[in-house]
C-alpha cells in the first residue's frame, strides 16, 4: 500500500474518532439534563410533549378552540401524556417541595383528547422528537424523547467543534463555544423545547458563518459551506422567530465582510447558491406557517393602553438585566429573579459575566474597524431587540419576553470576540494557560448549576444539603448523574488544554489558501 494512501486512511480514522469522541462528550452533557429533571417537569414540558406526540400522529396543529388564544387547540394524543399535564403542578407551584410529591403515571395507548397552547408552533422539530413516543407511550417514551432532543442539539455542537478544528486557525474558537452554550442552552437541548434546538443550530451558524467571512471568504472550502446551509436551514425550521434571527445573524456577518466584490464572487459558486436556497426555502416555508397558522401570538398578561410609553419603557430597561440572568440559568417556570424559583448559583452568574465582558473589551479594543462595528452592533442588540419586540405586542401580551429567547442571537457575541484577538506577541507564552482556566472556571460554573437542579428536585430549594439518598431520584440517581456530569464537564477542560497547546499560533487573516487549509489540514 503507498505510504500517502495509508497515511490518508490514517488521518480519516483519526477524524471519524475525533467526532465520535467529541459528540458523546456532548451528549453525555446534554443527556444528564434529560434524566435530572422530573417527568413533564422542565419549562413547558406538558405542551411540549402533547405536541409532539400529537405531530408525529398526523395532527399538525389540532382542533382550534372556538372563542380561546389562537395558539390553542384540542389533540389527541396516548393518555400518558394527558396525565402528564397534570404530574407537576404539586412541585412546580411550590419550590420548597420534592418532585416525589408526583404521582405516578402509567403507560397508556388509549388515545384522549388534551389542550396545548403551542399547537401553533411549526412542526418539523416535533416530527422529530416525538417519533419515540410511537414505541413507548409511557414516561420511558417520555425519557426517549427528550435523549432524541438532546442528540439533536449534541450533533450541532459537535458540529460547530469540528469545524473550528477543520478550518479556523482561531484556538479561541473552541472556548467560545463552552461560553454560548450556557447551562440553560443544556437544559433546554435536553428537554424537548424547540428552543433548545434553535440555541444550538445557531452556535453553529455562528461557527460556520464566522470562519466563512473571517477567513475563508476567497476559497471558501465545500464542507464549511455547505454546513453553514444546513445549519441556517435547520435553525429557520424550528421556531417561528428563527428566521429573524438567521437575518440579524447574516447581518452581522456581512458587517465583516471585505465588501460586495467578495460576496459577489462567494454567491458564483454553486455550493452557495444550493445552500441560499435551502435557508431561503425553508425561512419562506416557517414564515407562511407562522402567518397562516398565528404561530407568533404569545400569551401573557396586557399592558393597558392607558399605561404611558415612558413607563412602559422604563419597564422594559429594568426587565433587561433579569433577561440576561435567564440567558445563563433559569430553570423554573418562573423565568425571573424573585423570592421563588430556581436560578444559577451566584457564582455561575458572575463567571459567565466575567469570561463575557473580558471577552468582548478585549476584542474592541485589539479587534480592526469592521469587527468593532459587529460586536458593538451584536452586543447592543441583545439588549435593544427584545426591547422592541416586547414594546410592539405589550398592548397584547404585556412583558411576556424571557431571556432564553434572545439566546441564538446573543450565542454570536462570544464567538465573534474569539476570532477578534490574535493570540500571539503578548498573549502567546501564557495563552494555553489562560484558556485552560477560563475552560475549568467554566466547566465549575456548569457543575454548580446541574448541583442546584439536582438539589431542588430531589429536596426543594431550601432542603437539606444531603440530598442523595432522600426524597426524589432521577434514573441513575442524582448521585450517579452529578459524577457523569462533572466528570464530562472535567474532561471538557483538559481537551481544551490539549488542543491549545498542540495546535500552531497562525495569525487570522483573510485571503487565498493552500490547498492543505482547504482540506482542513493546517
Amino acid at each position: 500500500m503507498l505510504p500517502s494512501v495509508a497515511q490518508g486512511r490514517a488521518g480519516c480514522r483519526h477524524a471519524g474518532l475525533l467526532v465520535a469522541a467529541c459528540f458523546l462528550l456532548t451528549f453525555i452533557t446534554f443527556a444528564a439534563w434529560s434524566l435530572v429533571v422530573p417527568p413533564f417537569g422542565s419549562i413547558d414540558d406538558p405542551a411540549q410533549l402533547v405536541k409532539a406526540a400529537a405531530v408525529v400522529r398526523g395532527q399538525l396543529v389540532g382542533s382550534p378552540i372556538p372563542g380561546g388564544n389562537s395558539a390553542d387547540a384540542t389533540v389527541q394524543v396516548p393518555a400518558v401524556f394527558v396525565r402528564g399535564t397534570q404530574v407537576p403542578w404539586c412541585f412546580i407551584d411550590n419550590f420548597q417541595t420534592s418532585a416525589a410529591c408526583a404521582p405516578a403515571i402509567q403507560a397508556s395507548d388509549s388515545l384522549e383528547s388534551v389542550t396545548t397552547y403551542v399547537a401553533t408552533y411549526p412542526p418539523t422539530y416535533y416530527a422529530l422528537t416525538g417519533l419515540p413516543s410511537l414505541v413507548a407511550a409511557s414516561v420511558l417514551g417520555m425519557y426517549m424523547m427528550r435523549l432524541l432532543s438532546a442528540a439533536l442539539s449534541a450533533l450541532f455542537i459537535t458540529l460547530a467543534i469540528m469545524a473550528i478544528i477543520w478550518w479556523s486557525r482561531s484556538r479561541l474558537m473552541v472556548l467560545a463555544v463552552l461560553v454560548a452554550v450556557t447551562p440553560m442552552t443544556l437544559y433546554l437541548g435536553g428537554n424537548v423545547n424547540p428552543n433548545g434546538l434553535e440555541i444550538t443550530t445557531s452556535v453553529c451558524v455562528w461557527v460556520t458563518g464566522i470562519i466563512l467571512v473571517r477567513e475563508r471568504l476567497y476559497n471558501p472550502p465545500r464542507g464549511l459551506v455547505v454546513l453553514f446551509g444546513v445549519a441556517a436551514g435547520a435553525m429557520c425550521l424550528i421556531r417561528a422567530i428563527s428566521p429573524f434571527w438567521v437575518v440579524l445573524a447574516l447581518l452581522v456577518l456581512f458587517c465583516l465582510s471585505p465588501g460586495p466584490l467578495a460576496l459577489l464572487r462567494l454567491v458564483r459558486r454553486r455550493e452557495v447558491q444550493f445552500s441560499a436556497m435551502f435557508v431561503l426555502l425553508a425561512s419562506l416555508f416557517t414564515t407562511l406557517w407562522a402567518i397562516k397558522e398565528h404561530s407568533l401570538s404569545v400569551l401573557g398578561s396586557p399592558v393597558p393602553t392607558t399605561v404611558s410609553t415612558a413607563h412602559i419603557l422604563a419597564t422594559l430597561f429594568t426587565l433587561t438585566g433579569g433577561y440576561l440572568e435567564q440567558m445563563v440559568g433559569a430553570f423554573d417556570w418562573v423565568d425571573f429573579r424573585g423570592s421563588m424559583g430556581l436560578q444559577a448559583p451566584a457564582v455561575t452568574y458572575i463567571t459567565w459575566l466575567a469570561v463575557v465582558s473580558l471577552a468582548v473589551i478585549t476584542g474592541l479594543v485589539l479587534s480592526d474597524r469592521k469587527m468593532r462595528i459587529a460586536l458593538s452592533a451584536t452586543a447592543l442588540g441583545i439588549v435593544v431587540v427584545p426591547m422592541i419586540l416586547t414594546f410592539l405586542q405589550v398592548h397584547q401580551a404585556g412583558y411576556s419576553w424571557q431571556g432564553r429567547y434572545t439566546l441564538p442571537f446573543a450565542a454570536g457575541l462570544p464567538l465573534l470576540a474569539a476570532t477578534a484577538v490574535d493570540p500571539r506577541g503578548l498573549l502567546a507564552r501564557r495563552y494555553w494557560r489562560l484558556v485552560t482556566l477560563a475552560a475549568a472556571g467554566l466547566a465549575l460554573a456548569q457543575i454548580l448549576a446541574f448541583a442546584a437542579v439536582v438539589h431542588r428536585y430531589a429536596v426543594g430549594v431550601s432542603g437539606p444539603l444531603d440530598f442523595f439518598s432522600s426524597g426524589w431520584q432521577p434514573p441513575l440517581t442524582s448521585a450517579g448523574l452529578l459524577v457523569i456530569y462533572a466528570g464530562a464537564m472535567i474532561a471538557v477542560p483538559c481537551l481544551v488544554a490539549v488542543y491549545c497547546r498542540n495546535r500552531p499560533l497562525l495569525p487570522i487573516q483573510q485571503g487565498p489558501v493552500s490547498t492543505g487549509e482547504r482540506n482542513g489540514v493546517i
